[in-house]
């Protein structure tokens, strides 16, 4: 361990151990391309930096330009200085590409914020991308993108994205296999030239800043922001499936399997819909934690299986909402029925009043586990700014889910739990999901003969 990172560890171990400060994150706007968040702390000499610009891989022109290579890149230049000089500061970096942004992380020092601003201004300038590097990643690419096709859950989200959505969204992308990946370093360095300097950037500093020292960081570190955004920059998300278009059942074998891994699938509510507080209390009854009603009708009553649980892809855009379990091979069947029984007697009966006042205890108690570093309500302003929603978004979705009454949250549920809205999605042991009818997938029901809608079945691709 480099020598000064021994006390940047003690220091970030007393943050963690003092009682959180209750000042609200500022929102400042640097220029007119980059807005700035601030978290002060300042119980201990550290900062953490998060750098988000507003393109990623759900954006056509980001997928053209090529600007996700480029971005990730940016660490491996041909003498390797980058990396060197971050490991002498020291500075933690991390560059990352998700959906709908880019982000650079940093923490480090106080005492280095501007030796650390001058290596991010390199960073974000650099073009000798290592040509070693460059070509060991395509080849990667096509190494994960084969190992990611035999793990179960991946499979299970496959089938769930592409149950719901058409080939072409978005959504769909990150379950999908990746294009052929661009080595041109002098397309690489034009198209992270461009990225950068996309107006609607955002800068997070979480520790002991001020925010004149925050606002110097930006104007040493960033090049200024273009005038425009290009075009084709925003996702273009579409519609779901309609139920009626969809498969009853979705079915993808892997080779090797002595467990099936299944889900009931719909498409989620968003985080800034009015029904979204009664989504979280229902959510959680239903799949949300060791007791859940999932969870207890497939585990504690029968043994079926280990647990059950609940995910949410949704955020400002609907995206895939999933009910999920697994169970031996010989037992799915019965499996199956039980999972739309539970489901079936949720949607009719709704929750007790009894459920309700724990799930809200839950969501309150949620509230400070996510906001006990400054770094975590950095992490979470920003994403709600992001998403559209101001500072404080959650924490009102969490105050109106209290104001709710049952009877509200049980018309939600009557209206978003309705079995008729679920697709099933099974990944099993390959020899059995081709060609054979298999019950229990006929929403809420074992499939009889003659249903208009047969399983589908997924071209398995493992080698």
């Amino acid at each position: 361990m480099n020598a000064r990172l021994a006390p940047l560890s003690l220091a970030l171990a007393t943050l963690l151990a003092g009682p959180a400060p209750a000042a609200a994150p500022e929102v400042w706007t640097a220029d007119p391309g980059t807005t700035v968040v601030l978290v002060r702390d300042d119980r201990a000499p550290l900062v953490e930096v998060r750098v988000e610009f507003p393109a990623g891989s759900w954006s056509p022109w980001f997928r053209d330009a090529p600007a996700g290579e480029a971005f990730e890149i940016q660490l491996h230049v041909e003498d390797d200085s980058l990396r060197a000089r971050a490991d002498g500061i020291p500075v933690a970096a991390d560059l990352r590409v998700l959906g709908r942004y880019c982000r650079l992380w940093l923490r480090f020092d106080r005492a280095d914020i501007e030796v650390v601003s001058d290596w991010v201004r390199d960073l974000l300038s650099s073009s000798a991308f290592d040509r070693a590097v460059l070509s060991r990643r395509k080849r990667e690419r096509s190494i994960q993108w084969r190992a990611d096709e035999k793990l179960p859950f991946f499979r299970l989200w496959q089938g769930a994205h592409r149950a719901l959505y058409a080939e072409d969204d978005p959504r769909r992308l990150a379950w999908e296999a990746p294009p052929r990946m661009e080595t041109r370093r002098d397309r690489l360095a034009a198209a992270r030239d461009l990225l950068v300097r996309v107006p609607g950037r955002r800068v997070g500093f979480a520790g002991h800043v001020t925010r004149d020292e925050a606002d110097a960081v930006v104007r040493r570190m960033l090049p200024e922001s273009v005038p425009e955004v290009p075009p084709g920059i925003e996702p273009e998300l579409g519609p779901a499936i309609p139920v009626a278009a969809r498969a009853d059942e979705i079915r993808v074998g892997l080779r090797g399997l002595t467990q099936v891994y299944f889900a009931i699938v719909a498409e989620s509510t968003t985080s800034g819909a009015p029904d979204y507080a009664a989504f979280r209390v229902a959510d959680h009854v239903l799949g949300g934690h060791f007791y859940s009603r999932m969870s207890v009708a497939l585990r504690h009553a029968t043994g079926d299986s280990y647990g059950a649980w609940s995910r949410s892809r949704g955020d400002a855009a609907p995206g895939v909402y999933m009910i999920g379990s697994f169970t031996r091979t010989d037992n799915i069947e019965p499996t199956l029925v039980r999972l739309w029984e539970a489901l079936r007697a949720f949607h009719a009966e709704g929750i007790t009043e009894d459920e309700r006042h724990a799930a809200l205890g839950f969501l309150s108690g949620a509230r400070a586990r996510v906001a006990q570093s400054p770094g975590q309500r950095l992490a979470r302003a920003m994403g709600e700014l992001r998403q559209g929603f101001e500072v404080g978004h959650h924490d009102r979705v969490v105050e109106r889910a209290a104001a709710l009454s049952l009877a509200e949250i049980n018309a939600f549920i009557d209206a978003f739990y309705d079995p008729g809205r679920f697709t099933l999605v099974r990944v099993g042991p390959r020899g059995k999901q081709r060609g054979q009818k298999q019950g229990g997938g006929s929403r809420g029901a074992p499939a009889p003969s003659g249903a208009s809608r047969s399983p589908q079945t997924l071209r398995e691709r493992t080698r």
